[in-house]
């Protein structure tokens, strides 16, 4: 349920403050001590910002903004690094609807 996703969320900010309070305990007793703790704590958000650029977008948001050529390259792309055959057939979503933020943390059953 949705309330199941908000406890995992509050997880992941209490595990990162812990993380924070364990790396200052470490780093700032350093000769500048503070500028270890500010490159250590943006060192993990630089490189996503550059790896995620080497990422495919999902599928179902490529076939949801109407680039099925793009979403089919990208599925075949899954097969091929998966030494599988793709499926074939046209690619469409079972329900259009446009969703908002809310969306993303509520679970609806496949029907």
């Amino acid at each position: 349920s949705s309330g199941i996703n908000a406890e995992y969320g509050e997880l992941v900010f209490g595990f990162g403050a812990i993380f924070e309070c364990a790396l200052a305990y470490f780093v700032m007793g350093w000769h500048h001590g503070w500028r270890y703790q500010v490159m250590f704590t943006v060192a993990p958000i630089i490189a996503m910002l550059i790896f995620m650029h080497f990422l495919d977008e999902s599928p179902r948001y490529l076939v949801i903004s109407n680039k099925k050529e793009e979403a089919q390259r990208v599925i075949a792309k899954m097969y091929k690094e998966n030494s599988a055959e793709p499926l074939k057939g046209d690619l469409y979503i079972r329900e259009e609807r446009n969703g908002g933020m809310a969306d993303v943390w509520t679970h609806t059953p496949d029907t």
